[in-house]
């Protein structure tokens, strides 16, 4: 659908699940006779995801609201993360109709001849030929490992100046030094943590972000932090004091795939940060962590102070 060209745009994923099994029955004696095991007629690849751009009002929706896109069906809204900015970005997950076996074709993403209920030989070829299938099939195997932490770069950062937005009730504007440089960067943070707080100890910077304005601020990069589920609590994420300012926070065990230069600014047409944001989270004791494996920097790890188990963005 046609929406306006507006900063009240919410960003929505909006997500699709494929059967789990590949088969409409389980016959132990069948998969024995062809030699298969259970994990065979397992689906690896079950999730489906894109990202989109919702009316204003999506973002006043709560958890368990279904509500239905035009040209797209019903969705019911299951997780709302909240942003760098101070607004939310919303998952909705999409209702099948019962009338078919096949998927919604959401994102054509999916090739439903594979799905449960289709016949291979009913498969249509789209424009482009092979070349378009081989390369959905590449995207489908890339999926993210701990080392892929190395396209996010993450600076210790200390916060010089600090001041509320004279337009926006959420938003602070930073001055921020990241070792190399000063980055001026703008947080929805108003709600949760004092200018005092701001300033206190350092923080954690993702540093390799396109300039993006908020509220009219341009904002090169975002401070993160701690969440619960909706977003009633935010922390900022800290690193251990003796941390230089500059440093480049590390994944555990992944030292060695991750250099201190500079990383390159993400190309938001690859969707990196969609699929490698929602991966940060703090564990059962509250230390950061990507795909469960620990952030840290030479002198420790990273933690958020009381919230466990949460999301950080």
């Amino acid at each position: 659908n046609w929406l306006p060209k507006c900063d009240l745009l919410v960003d929505v994923d909006l997500v699709e699940y494929d059967h789990l099994i590949t088969v409409d029955k389980i016959d132990e004696e069948a998969l024995e006779k062809e030699g298969k095991k259970f994990e065979d007629i397992v689906n690896k690849k079950s999730k489906f995801s894109t990202s989109a751009f919702a009316d204003p009002n999506v973002k006043n929706l709560q958890k368990a609201t279904v509500i239905q896109f035009e040209r797209r069906g019903y969705f019911i809204v299951d997780k709302i993360h909240s942003q760098a900015d101070g607004e939310r970005k919303v998952e909705l997950v999409y209702i099948p109709d019962g009338k078919t076996k096949t998927m919604s074709n959401l994102s054509t993403k999916v090739d439903q001849a594979e799905n449960v209920g289709a016949k291979k030989d009913d498969k249509k070829k789209k424009k482009g030929g092979d070349k378009k299938e081989e390369t959905k099939e590449e995207a489908k195997d890339a999926e993210p490992s701990p080392a892929d932490f190395h396209k996010l770069d993450v600076r210790i950062g200390k916060i010089k100046e600090v001041w509320k937005h004279a337009e926006s009730d959420k938003l602070y504007c930073e001055k921020i030094d990241i070792g190399k440089e000063v980055r001026e960067i703008g947080s929805g943070l108003q709600q949760f943590v004092t200018q005092e707080e701001m300033t206190q100890d350092l923080v954690c910077v993702l540093a390799n972000l396109k300039m993006r304005k908020l509220a009219g601020f341009p904002s090169t990069g975002m401070v993160l932090c701690a969440s619960n589920a909706d977003h009633t609590q935010v922390e900022l994420l800290r690193p251990p004091t003796d941390s230089k300012v500059g440093e480049r926070v590390v994944v555990e065990g992944y030292e060695d795939k991750i250099s201190q230069e500079m990383e390159k600014v993400v190309d938001p047409k690859k969707k990196i940060l969609e699929k490698l944001l929602p991966l940060l989270k703090a564990d059962a004791e509250g230390y950061a962590t990507f795909m469960g494996a620990k952030l840290k920097t030479s002198a420790g790890y990273l933690k958020a102070k009381t919230l466990k188990d949460c999301q950080i963005s």
